[in-house]
């Protein structure tokens, strides 16, 4: 669980599928946010299907690693100020060389902002999987 400078904790996961030959993704990501002086709440989103922007050599927090950026849609919500299909995109990153500064930031707009989060950290707090090469 994550604790954000708002007064909200939360938690994201996810799984999927990627071919980066094809610039193709699929899955679904669930972030459940808590605090801030709203109930619990759970945003579930679908990838791509394309991949916006990828490349093995990307340097994030100081480290060498995969990035990864792609469309996400809202497919299931219980904040109501988020709509089911507001459109976003996510960027996910982990790194190499066991260096665990992995991350994923969510971009939402217009009243799914409080879902526009940013998780990095060490192995406990983001764990990315990226195909080799």
């Amino acid at each position: 669980m994550e604790s954000f400078k708002d007064g909200v904790s939360g938690s994201s996961h996810g799984w999927g599928d990627i071919n980066l030959n094809t610039n193709w993704i699929s899955g679904k990501i669930c972030q459940t946010l808590d605090g801030g002086g709203q109930s619990g709440r759970m945003i579930s989103v679908r990838l791509g299907p394309r991949i916006l922007y990828h490349s093995h050599v990307a340097v994030m927090w100081g480290y060498p690693g995969n990035v990864i950026k792609a469309p996400i849609k809202v497919i299931s919500s219980t904040d109501s100020k988020c709509k089911v299909g507001t459109p976003g995109h996510v960027t996910m990153y982990t790194s190499y060389n066991n260096v665990k500064s992995d991350s994923i930031q969510f971009y939402f707009g217009s009243g799914c902002l409080d879902g526009s989060r940013l998780y990095h950290g060490g192995a406990q707090t983001v764990n990315a999987q990226v195909p080799p090469l």
